[in-house]
């Protein structure tokens, strides 16, 4: 299952994971990319980088998906090419 199967999986008015068979782990990483996702879109430049550093470590301490890594960190670098395209 990817993340955009997480997504579905998940109630996204409560973020509660439909499926009972998915692990404490898989939850928290779902939770965890859901919780960002909405921090990126709702994000200054200024904050879009500190997001992409929050991103790194949540990777790296296992709380989140490689799936859920490399589609947060691509959103993170089309909004900042957005913002700076607004400025040039």
């Amino acid at each position: 299952m990817n993340i955009v199967g997480y997504i579905e999986a998940t109630n996204a008015t409560n973020k509660t994971p439909k499926t009972h068979t998915m692990t404490n782990k898989v939850k928290v990483q779902v939770e965890t990319f859901i919780d960002l996702l909405g921090a990126v879109k709702a994000a200054s430049l200024s904050e879009l980088y500190k997001l992409e550093k929050r991103v790194d470590r949540h990777f790296n301490a296992g709380t989140l998906s490689l799936e859920g890594f490399f589609v947060l960190d691509v959103l993170i670098m089309e909004e900042i090419a957005a913002f700076n395209s607004l400025v040039k």
